[in-house]
């Protein structure tokens, strides 16, 4: 498994904050895949996708279904950003199944957002037209 942590900005609405590739690397087919990923305070209203299809109410565990041997899925992860984080965020996702894992080393995926906060500020000035004398 691999995850991509993407910078954040502090009270963004539906950020990209996670790229998840569950991949299965075999031999058998995997059955009952399972992504287990429990996001941080501060993340909120978060949806997902795999593969680019339709985004989804973001519940883990997330079940992945089967996947045949050689086959990978991209699960993206959208989420509101409070206004007030900042630093960085840790996060862990775990993948799971029903079969036997000759290699669990790799079902586990840390990464680290980094949070920035930015203001767009803006100010607006209107000249007015001035008579000569009048007061």
């Amino acid at each position: 498994m691999q995850k991509t942590c993407h910078a954040l900005v502090a009270g963004e609405t539906h950020a990209d904050a996670y790229t998840i590739v569950v991949t299965n690397n075999g031999p058998s087919d995997a059955t009952g895949v399972s992504l287990t990923d429990d996001l941080p305070d501060g993340l909120t209203n978060a949806t997902y996708t795999v593969d680019g299809g339709s985004e989804q109410s973001w519940a883990s565990p997330v079940d992945l279904g089967a996947m045949a041997a050689g086959t990978s899925h991209t699960i993206e992860v959208y989420a509101d950003v409070a206004s007030d984080l900042s630093g960085t965020l840790s996060n862990t996702a775990t993948v799971s199944s029903d079969m036997s894992d000759p290699d669990g080393t790799n079902n586990e995926a840390i990464c680290a957002n980094t949070i920035t906060q930015q203001a767009d500020l803006e100010v607006q000035k209107t000249c007015h037209a001035l008579v000569a004398g009048e007061t």
